[in-house]
């Protein structure tokens, strides 16, 4: 699958429509399961109607989406590194270990650049860029729990991780390794964690 929809040397336009397609379909199942089981949050957008509606697929389009497809990409980038000419043996392991760091700090900034972008072109927070920037740090610190929609962003960017996970974990020729690969979900997890304890310590 990476090398036959992922590889960095099909054509731009190829590539970034497949990991958009990759990141829609990642997107696709938490987000739905954001709004089956977050209380109020069905019954707000049916009481609100269209204009709910529209709020949220607004956000979604203008975060989610380039959030997810920005990480997506720079995940897929990294991992092409793996199948360079000359790389070093070290390399896959080093790809490997970098992968989650890489998403959740990209994910991250992401969220920065996104909220003060809310904040001038929407009015967000107050149209203040400061407000914005401070609820960064414990909108996050919650999303791990699924309590907002960076949530389902945030875990839309871990199953669009899997392919690249799944392509990592199996040798050269050879078939995919279970134990690699849930180490790999492991040192992930691992990785969220930390990621969130950091978030939770800015936010106080």
């Amino acid at each position: 699958m990476m090398e036959r929809h992922f590889a960095l040397d099909l054509p731009a336009g190829r590539f970034a429509w497949n990991v958009l397609m990759l990141s829609l379909a990642a997107l696709g199942l938490p987000l739905a399961a954001y709004l089956s089981l977050r209380p109020g949050v069905a019954e707000m957008l049916a009481q609100g109607g269209t204009t709910a509606a529209q709020l949220l697929l607004r956000q979604v389009a203008l975060n989610g989406v380039p959030v997810v497809f920005a990480v997506t990409w720079a995940g897929f980038v990294l991992h092409g590194l793996r199948s360079r000419p000359g790389a070093a043996p070290r390399t896959p392991w080093i790809v490997m270990l970098a992968d989650a760091p890489l998403r959740l700090t990209i994910f991250g900034l992401l969220h920065l650049v996104v909220y003060v972008l809310a904040a001038d072109w929407f009015g967000s927070f107050g149209g203040d860029r400061a407000t914005a920037l401070r609820v960064v740090a414990p909108t996050l610190a919650r999303a791990a729990a699924f309590e907002n929609l960076s949530g389902a962003y945030l875990y839309a960017v871990l199953l669009a991780s899997l392919p690249a996970q799944a392509s990592a974990s199996r040798p050269p020729g050879g078939r995919c390794r279970a134990v690699a690969l849930l180490g790999l979900l492991a040192w992930t997890a691992l990785c969220v964690s930390a990621f969130t304890a950091i978030l939770v310590a800015i936010a106080r």
